[in-house]
């Protein structure tokens, strides 16, 4: 447990600059295939799931919020695309193509909340909008799904 704590923020510096931006635009390019988004949400599921109190920074390093500010700039490219689409056409499978991921995006922005590593009130403090703009891309996803599910129940 404690060697996790210690190589998280390592893995981190490693990945931050030159990683991290590529899954958001794996996820903007290949946002309609279920293969690459849900393996690329659940991998930010994974890593906004602070197990075992893993994800700790140094109090003067916000490596918190940018962890949360790539999540969240994936799951707003993803998002984005699947609003600009109309309901899941007859005959395919709409869990797998909407339902899944959006799923997996809720519930990585709930372990990021509950995680316990990001200071939410900074993004209010510096005039971030990031907390914002993906609550509401969430809470459009949410409004959507119950759309979708009264076309696909009629």
């Amino acid at each position: 447990m404690g060697g996790c704590r210690r190589l998280f923020p390592v893995m981190f510096e490693m990945m931050y600059q030159s990683c991290m931006p590529l899954f958001t635009r794996a996820l903007d390019t290949w946002w309609d295939d279920p293969a690459v988004t849900v393996a690329v949400l659940k991998f930010w599921m994974e890593i906004a799931e602070n197990k075992d109190g893993r994800i700790s920074f140094d109090a003067a390093f916000p490596g918190g919020m940018l962890l949360f500010k790539e999540m969240a700039a994936s799951i707003t490219a993803y998002g984005r695309h699947l609003l600009a689409q109309g309901p899941v056409a007859e005959g395919r499978d709409a869990y797998k193509l909407r339902y899944k991921g959006i799923g997996v995006c809720l519930a990585s922005v709930a372990l990021a909340l509950t995680g316990q590593y990001v200071a939410f009130g900074a993004f209010t403090l510096y005039g971030d909008t990031t907390v914002d703009e993906v609550v509401s891309l969430l809470t459009l996803l949410a409004r959507a799904l119950s759309r979708y599910i009264r076309v696909w129940c009629v």
